[in-house]
């Protein structure tokens, strides 16, 4: 019997004490939030499960080659990504980190997965506004 990420949701909110740790946006689409962490947001379709979330602003006039160069190199293999991608959202100003699974997952694996994928936001979120690659400089 597959159980849906909302009663999953239930369960981590309860397991972690935080009872406002996600808000329901719409069927199947909620959004998690931890102090100090960009919001995830998570959508459930009857065969997969996506997260995203934001990481960086991009800055307007920037080099598209070395963007796109950059976004290759950094999912080469998810080595850069945990199995996550980083890609352009659509609105061409924003970085956004995805990361897909099927929805037939316990939910050991789905907390394991919600933690991770809440560190690498972090993670990527620090790295790019630290250690800024080329294309996210102003143009000069």
């Amino acid at each position: 019997m597959k159980i849906s990420v909302e009663q999953y949701l239930i369960r981590l909110s309860n397991d972690l004490k935080l009872p406002n740790f996600y808000s329901i946006i719409t069927q199947g689409q909620y959004r998690l939030q931890l102090p100090e962490i960009e919001p995830i947001e998570i959508f459930e379709t009857r065969e997969n499960i996506m997260m995203t979330a934001p990481v960086a602003e991009l800055l307007d006039g920037l080099d598209e080659e070395k963007l796109f160069s950059y976004l290759m190199y950094a999912n080469f293999l998810g080595q850069g990504t945990a199995r996550s991608s980083l890609s352009l959202h659509p609105n061409d100003k924003t970085l956004i980190l995805s990361n897909y699974t099927y929805v037939d997952i316990d939910y050991s694996y789905f907390k394991d997965l919600i933690e991770e994928f809440f560190n690498y936001v972090d993670y990527m979120k620090t790295h790019l506004a630290t250690k800024i690659p080329t294309f996210l400089k102003e143009p000069t």
